[in-house]
Formats: C-alpha cells, sequence, structure tokens
C-alpha cells in the first residue's frame, strides 16, 4: 500500500518546515509514527531537528509518501483503509504531530529563512502538484481569451462583407441617363396625358398655341363696317 501525504501551507507550515530540513527524513518518521499510533507503541517519539534551517526554503506546496507491506504492515493496513476518502493523509499527519517531542514554530516567525510563495502563484510547483481547480481555471481563461480574439475578426469579416462596394461608373452613368423634361406620355388610347407646353418645341412641330387662333368674327365685323 502506497500512502501519499500533501503539504499546504496554509495548514502545514510546520510539517513543511520539518520536510525541507536537510536534518530530517520526513517520509521516515511519518510511517514510524502510524505504525506505533497502530500498535499502541506509547514509547515512540519524534526528534526534531537540533540546528536551524542552513539556507531559506521557499516555503510552497510539498508532497511525500511511504508503503506499506501486506506481509509485515498488514494491521496498519487495515487502520488506513477504514479511514474516510479523502482524508487519510489528514489521519496520518494527525498521528505525526501527536507524537512530535514539541511544536515545530520556527517557519511561523522566521520570513527570512522560510519566505512565502506568493498566494496564487504556481510556479516552481510540479505539475501533480498543482490543484485541478487552478488548472482549470488557467485552461478557462486560455480558451475565453483565444474565442474573444476570434469572435472579434468574424466580425469584422462580417462587417466587410455586408458593405458593398459603391460603382462610381453606374452612378455617372445613371446621372447621364436622367431624361431634360419631365414630360411623360401615354398612348393607352383615351387616358392620354397632355404633354407640358414648350413654345420653343412646337415652334418647331408647326404647332399653335392659344393666342396664335385667328378671330374670323371680329375680322367679318371690321370688313362689314
Amino acid at each position: 500500500m502506497n500512502v501519499r501525504i500533501n503539504f499546504v501551507p496554509r495548514s502545514d507550515l510546520d510539517l513543511i518546515a520539518l520536510y525541507v530540513h536537510p536534518d530530517f527524513d520526513m517520509c521516515r518518521q511519518m510511517k514510524r509514527a502510524v505504525i506505533a499510533y497502530v500498535r499502541g507503541d506509547e514509547s515512540f517519539l519524534i526528534s526534531l531537528p537540533n540546528r536551524p534551517l542552513p539556507s531559506p526554503v521557499q516555503i510552497k506546496n510539498y508532497q511525500t509518501s511511504f508503503s506499506l507491506s501486506p506481509k509485515t504492515d498488514e494491521d496498519v493496513i487495515r487502520f488506513l483503509s477504514q479511514v474516510r476518502y479523502k482524508y487519510r493523509g489528514l489521519a496520518v499527519k494527525l498521528i505525526f504531530r501527536m507524537y512530535m517531542e514539541r511544536a515545530y514554530l520556527d517557519a511561523c516567525f522566521d520570513e527570512v529563512m522560510y519566505p512565502l510563495l506568493k498566494e496564487g502563484s504556481t510556479a516552481d510547483i510540479p505539475e501533480y502538484q498543482i490543484p485541478l481547480d487552478k488548472k482549470k481555471d488557467a485552461v478557462n481563461i486560455r480558451s475565453s481569451a483565444k474565442g474573444r480574439s476570434q469572435n472579434m475578426k468574424n466580425e469584422k469579416r462580417s462587417d466587410l462583407s455586408i458593405q458593398a462596394p459603391i460603382n462610381k461608373t453606374k452612378l455617372v452613368s445613371s446621372e447621364l441617363e436622367k431624361p431634360d423634361s419631365p414630360v411623360k406620355r401615354d398612348f393607352s388610347g383615351e387616358n392620354i396625358l397632355k404633354e407640358a407646353k414648350d413654345p420653343e418645341l412646337q415652334k418647331e412641330d408647326g404647332s399653335t398655341t392659344d393666342n396664335d387662333d385667328f378671330d374670323f368674327d371680329a375680322a367679318f365685323a371690321k370688313l362689314m363696317s
């Protein structure tokens, strides 16, 4: 059986400080603590490092694991198998703290030797230690940004396709083809529209206007007188 333990700075700062210390074997001590708890070994005690951390170590998410053999650790495997789902690591950490000789609070006060990774950053963290929700958020942000960019390109293309090109030659030819006079002719029998009177055109056609009609009565009266 393989038991995996995750350390998170927000709740496991003391355990992370022990994990990164070169004089402390976290994997071995955790396995010994669980075995001692299951088998009721009251004399077991976890000794902490005597010297401070030699060089600064960045505080971030860490992970450790230990293996249990069915031949020699059957009782321990049976105990851990009864722990509810996703709480096995928490149970192991609580047992480990119970056997510590004292509280290890160095990282809670020394910000120089134990600098915290910027909150929300996943830099320098192995891929398998990054929470799934942060992975999904990063993927959604990239996909939404890509989608917005593609939508903007599609909108520009649609705007260009809607605007039909202006045919200047057609506009000029249509202006030249406009009639000089708004006269309408209707040759449909009785419904004949009267043409607009144009004296110049009437003279050319040989037609006369109402003012040019000959007054026969006036001429006859003048002749008789």
